[in-house]
Formats: C-alpha cells, sequence, structure tokens
C-alpha cells in the first residue's frame, strides 16, 4: 500500500510572493485536487500562489488534472472568503506523471494536504481497476474491503494509505468494514469495463465508513 504524503504549516494567508516555486522546472505532469472533507466550505486551491479552481471544490468532488510543471510544487486550499490557506502542501512530480492531491484531516483533526500518484495503467481485458484510500480520521485503526459476493480484496488499510490497484468484474459492488464500525453501506459506483477507478472511505465519526468515487480515465 501507499502511504499519503502531507505536510502542514498552520494558517498561511495566500498573498503576492507568499507561495513560491523553488526548482527548475523540466516537463510537465498532472495534478488533480481533491476534497475529502465533509461539511467543509467549497476551496479555492493555489499552485504556485496562482489560482487554479475557485470555490468550486466541495466535499466528494475532484477537479479533471491539470498540467503543471514537474518538480516541486506548492499547492493551497483556501477559504475564498477570507484568502487564508486551510492546508498546504511542497509536493514533487515527475514528468509525465498524474497525482491526485487531497485535502482532508489527520488524526488530530487538522485540515491537511496530502497527495498520492495515480496509477493510469488500463485494466485488463473486459476488467475495470479499482484502489481505496483510507481518510476517516476518526478511525485509528485498519479497514479491510470485500468484493459484495466475493472475495476480500485486503484486510488491512492504515488511515492515510492507498490500497494496491485491484482488476475487478463490471458491475462490482463493495463492502468496507473495521472494528467498532456499525454504518457501512454497501458501495455501489456503476463500476465499468475499461475504466480506473479510486474509491474513498470517510466518515464523520468512529462507526461509520461512507465511500465517493474518483474517475481516474
Amino acid at each position: 500500500m501507499k502511504r499519503i504524503l502531507f505536510l502542514s504549516l498552520g494558517l498561511l494567508i495566500l498573498v503576492s510572493g507568499c507561495v513560491k516555486k523553488n526548482d527548475t522546472p523540466v516537463g510537465e505532469a498532472q495534478l488533480r485536487f481533491v476534497n475529502a472533507v465533509s461539511g467543509s466550505t467549497a476551496q479555492d486551491v493555489y499552485v504556485n500562489n496562482n489560482l487554479v479552481t475557485s470555490k468550486s471544490l466541495g466535499y466528494a468532488q475532484t477537479t479533471g488534472y491539470m498540467k503543471v510543471l514537474s518538480g516541486i510544487n506548492l499547492i493551497a486550499f483556501a477559504d475564498g472568503s477570507t484568502l487564508a490557506s486551510n492546508a498546504i502542501i511542497s509536493y514533487g512530480t515527475e514528468i509525465g506523471s498524474n497525482s491526485s492531491v487531497y485535502y482532508y484531516k489527520n488524526l488530530s483533526g487538522t485540515l491537511v494536504a496530502g497527495a498520492i500518484r495515480d496509477d493510469m495503467k488500463a485494466p485488463a481485458a473486459g476488467k475495470a481497476r479499482v484502489r481505496f484510500v483510507h481518510l476517516n480520521n476518526f478511525l485509528n485503526n485498519s479497514l479491510r474491503v470485500s468484493a459484495v459476493g466475493g472475495a476480500e480484496l485486503f484486510p488491512t488499510l492504515i488511515f492515510g494509505s492507498a490500497s494496491a490497484y485491484f482488476d475487478v468484474a463490471p458491475g462490482t459492488k463493495f463492502q468496507a468494514a473495521a472494528t467498532g464500525v456499525t454504518i457501512s453501506p454497501e458501495i455501489s459506483i456503476n463500476v465499468q469495463s475499461g475504466k480506473v477507478y479510486t474509491i474513498v472511505l470517510t466518515g464523520s465519526t468512529a462507526t461509520e465508513l461512507y465511500a465517493f468515487s474518483l474517475l481516474q480515465n
């Protein structure tokens, strides 16, 4: 599994000169931005102090992939009314890579940003590919996911981590579970052949798991 790398630098004000690129660009990469904070205000997103999406990124929503220069990029999520950033991350990309940058809360309840690489490899013929990201910050224990009517996909996924990708049949539904969780609706996202999905698991208590999906292709 992959661990999300995050960096919280506290309350920063987005003004000219406060977010600067500090490396030499060598090519293009692609980033997209995801709001995984239930009940949050729709976010502005800045890349290297440039506004890339304005007040449109609500909970469980994602942008499309956007081209950036490879190397270190500084990314901030902010409430547009105050221009104060809620979370900021310095993230390094490679030429030709795709990554998702998540706005979420850590185990202490602090707003943070974290990024993880997206594998764009196509699924096997007639299949879809799925992976899971654990971002329920109230649940400081691992969770597991099974295909409904089928096998367990994995037995352990810790907070802030992403599972491997799995090839599954179109229409597959999933069930997430963890010790202490009593509310975990069946995950039905209309899985389609040829598509690649990331399924994000969140919740507002330690007893619930809710999911939303992100299409990668």
